[in-house]
């Protein structure tokens, strides 16, 4: 998910990323972690088959027993592997990205003090967290000695870098939407999609849905309209609650111009003209596929495909609370330590949606946001952004925006800065 600096994607980076994340995980813990169910499609003959009935209720419920992702990278990285040893080929999956940002942790880890500490939480919940603040350690090592701060009772910075002066760096890694967000989308998923999936699969068409919620209480209400929508042809319904549009698609069998994913933004574009994928809070897709090779879910042919797309039109124009992020690490990490600089993971998918996620609207955003930070805590000398897009489904290409901003009285002092290898989020 994370990796810094540039990568080729050959067999001998995979396998001495492969070999890297082995010496820093803990063998038993794989073990127990490779019993559990994968998620990324290279890895589909290991799945649960699951009936429709599971299916819905992973919808509602969640996932329970899903794989920690840096065990399934390694897993994922065997596999590719010995692929590629049977027939030449290597296959590609956005876990490899994995392992190659702890290649790089392990590459400069005898330059980072007090990192055995910190190298367990790569198994934890946060181990996006914990790979962020590795990285951005490694990263320094390469121009300065760079340690680890043991946390105490107070809150501390994560480095201490040798800098002129000497500086000590926070990371913060934006994982996930604002809460209300996420609350919107468990309900959803919870109380409509589900029903609105299992309806759909018992009819012989195709559709794109589309729904903007206006009021969450309709929520519950979604299948049974969806339901009488497409029992009486009706494609458009405004209520004071939710606008409903359903685009019907042909049933028929499609044969596709070259093999894909199922799961890729180029079969769906292809096959029904879909574009939107950062239009909506989610997306759900679905299927009849005919496939090539199960393993890696790839499909030759389609019929009845399904996108079930939903957006609360209350929220649509909100983005992540970046200021208070920024506000806590002044009061919090950087209360008895400064100069600070702090480092922001940005991803866009988790930012916002539509027009929000723009590279341009982001960076707008976040230059009013650490501007004004700076100007409010003269402890802190610079805030650092990496503002990460994620690749559609199905694709490797991202993009990464470094953005960097200083007040004036403190870029003499900070001078010797160290650029930081970029980092991506895939």
């Amino acid at each position: 998910m994370l990796v810094t600096g540039d990568l080729e994607l050959n067999i001998d980076a995979v396998e001495e990323s492969l070999a890297a994340a082995k010496t820093i995980l803990d063998d038993q813990w794989l073990v127990r972690e490779h019993k559990k169910e994968p998620q990324d499609f290279i890895l589909g003959h290991r799945l649960m088959l699951k009936s429709p009935r599971q299916i819905t209720q992973t919808i509602r419920e969640g996932k329970s027993n899903e794989m920690h992702p840096l065990a399934e990278a390694v897993l994922i990285g065997e596999e590719v592997v010995g692929h590629y040893r049977r027939n030449g080929n290597l296959v590609g999956s956005s876990a490899l990205y994995r392992l190659c940002a702890l290649r790089d942790v392990v590459r400069r880890k005898d330059s980072i003090n007090n990192i055995e500490s910190r190298l367990p939480r790569l198994q934890g919940e946060q181990w996006k967290s914990a790979l962020y603040e590795l990285l951005t350690a490694a990263a320094y090592s390469e121009h300065t000695r760079v340690s680890l701060i043991e946390e105490g009772v107070s809150a501390v910075p994560d480095l201490e870098v040798q800098l002129t002066p000497v500086a000590f760096v926070e990371c913060k890694a934006k994982l996930q939407r604002e809460d209300v967000v996420e609350r919107f989308t468990w309900r959803c998923r919870r109380e409509a999609l589900g029903a609105i999936r299992s309806y759909l699969v018992q009819v012989d068409s195709g559709f794109i849905i589309r729904i903007e919620v206006k009021e969450n209480e309709t929520i519950p209400k979604l299948p049974q309209i969806i339901q009488q929508m497409v029992t009486q042809g009706i494609e458009q319904k405004r209520t004071l609650g939710a606008a409903i549009f359903i685009t019907p698609v042909e049933s028929r069998p499609r044969v596709l111009p070259r093999p894909m994913p199922v799961h890729s933004a180029e079969l769906w574009e292809w096959m029904v003209g879909f574009k939107e994928w950062r239009e909506w809070h989610e997306i759900h897709t679905s299927g009849d596929f005919k496939m090539q090779n199960l393993s890696n879910f790839i499909a030759t042919e389609v019929q009845r495909p399904v996108l079930i797309c939903y957006r609360s039109s209350g929220l649509a124009h909100g983005v992540q609370n970046i200021r208070q992020t920024l506000k806590d690490a002044c009061r919090n990490q950087f209360k008895k330590h400064s100069p600070g600089i702090l480092h922001v993971l940005v991803n866009t998918d988790l930012y916002g949606i539509g027009s929000n996620v723009t590279p341009a609207r982001i960076a707008e955003d976040l230059k009013k946001d650490a501007l004004s930070v700076l100007r409010e805590y003269s402890r802190l000398s610079a805030v650092l952004f990496d503002v990460v897009t994620p690749p559609p489904p199905g694709s490797l290409r991202c993009n990464h925006l470094r953005l960097r901003f200083s007040t004036e009285n403190t870029k003499s002092k900070m001078v010797h800065l160290p650029p930081i290898a970029s980092v991506f989020l895939l």
